[in-house]
């Protein structure tokens, strides 16, 4: 899926570099059960998620940083191409 239009996160891995999925997976919707089926782009199988476990983002928005400064662990981050905050919540 397309990581500046979409965002999932796997809240089991929360802490751990992967917790964010968003790359791996060719395709979410809800089910019929009210849970999350995933396909992952290396498996044909459909795995359902209860809906607390994956964190699914839609409708990022641009953040300009020309007035107000990136920081990331008290560094100054300067040379940001894209930065996008995803509000929304499917």
């Amino acid at each position: 899926m397309d990581t500046r239009q979409y965002m999932i996160v796997d809240l089991e891995r929360r802490g751990d570099k992967r917790m964010f999925i968003t790359e791996q997976v060719s395709f979410i919707s809800e089910n019929k059960n009210g849970l999350w089926a995933v396909r992952f782009s290396s498996s044909p199988r459909v795995f359902n998620y209860n809906k607390a476990r994956l964190l699914y983002l839609t409708y990022p928005e641009n953040v300009n940083f020309s007035e107000k400064g990136l920081y990331i662990k008290n560094k100054h981050i300067n040379n940001s191409t894209c930065t996008k905050c995803h509000s929304g919540n499917l």
